[in-house]
């Protein structure tokens, strides 16, 4: 019985000191919001899809035109506003949004290194 008993006593304050919810990961989402009239609609695409690539599958990715609303089913099922600037960016950590930029023509560097930053604080 005591053999039993100090392995488990260990255990059980390992779990109370330090709550499951610590080695959990967040869900990270990126939705990218454009428009097929916007004239870097393709650049921004295949900029964010290979900072995407970049995370290994740990980071999920929505695209949501604006024009066809069959394509942003993560908009319409979260009832996210869609923003009057586009393209936008926006991240959702367990659905909370806590990132949202407007992508300015020529300043890719101004959105991608925040938007790295974040999300590497939270995979």
């Amino acid at each position: 019985m005591r053999k039993f008993f100090k392995p488990a006593l260990f255990i059980l304050t390992i779990f109370i000191l330090f709550p499951l919810q610590c080695f959990a990961k967040d869900d990270v989402t990126v939705l990218l919001l454009y428009a097929s009239w916007h004239s870097d609609t393709h650049g921004i695409q295949t900029v964010m899809q290979k900072l995407i690539d970049s995370y290994g599958g740990k980071v999920d990715y929505f695209l949501c035109n604006v024009e066809d609303p069959d394509s942003c089913r993560y908009v319409k099922k979260h009832r996210i506003n869609i923003p009057q600037k586009i393209p936008s960016v926006m991240v959702f950590v367990d659905d909370k949004l806590v990132f949202e930029k407007f992508y300015e023509q020529d300043k890719m560097e101004e959105l991608v290194k925040p938007l790295n930053s974040l999300i590497l604080s939270f995979i």
